[in-house]
């Protein structure tokens, strides 16, 4: 699958930059991990071998929450997939999307830059991801970097426990 076609009339790319006090190789493990219900992640699990070509699907609860396919792959800089929800409604119906993680040596720190790209106008997808990625790369920045993370009581929702 090539990169989704871009919309005539889309929403402008979603954006998120977050510093992690952790080496690009471990914030890259954590991104392809395969093998682990990442809590920090809604309790999703990614299930892909991470070459281009390949199938992504997020798995959550056993139903396939997300779905793709790795465009890109360049351990630990940069990977690139198309994105699509994986159950029947307005989000499933808008197509594919792009997802893009940079990852980058920044004074020190990484800087993990997340480019959520090719939404229509009026996108419920954008909509979904401008509160879900920054609550999931704020819980993979506090598990790289020991400290507990938030805890999620449906997607989108913190937990008052």
């Amino acid at each position: 699958m090539p990169a989704p076609k871009p919309h005539a009339e889309s929403d402008p790319d979603f954006v998120y930059v977050v510093y992690i006090a952790a080496p690009p190789e471990k914030v890259w493990a954590a991104l392809v991990d395969n093998k682990t219900e990442r809590a920090w992640w809604w309790n999703t699990r990614h299930d892909s071998d991470f070459k281009p070509g390949s199938s992504i699907r997020y798995v959550r609860n056993g139903e396939v929450d997300i779905e793709g396919e790795v465009l890109e792959s360049d351990p630990p800089n940069r990977l690139v997939y198309t994105f699509r929800s994986g159950s029947p409604g307005p989000q499933h119906d808008e197509g594919y999307t792009q997802v893009e993680h940079r990852i980058e040596v920044y004074d020190g720190w990484t800087k993990l830059t997340l480019i959520h790209s090719n939404f229509k106008r009026d996108s419920a997808v954008r909509k979904g991801v401008s509160g879900g990625w920054p609550a999931i790369l704020s819980g993979l920045k506090s598990v790289l970097e020991g400290v507990e993370h938030m805890p999620f009581a449906r997607q989108g929702e913190v937990s008052k426990a």
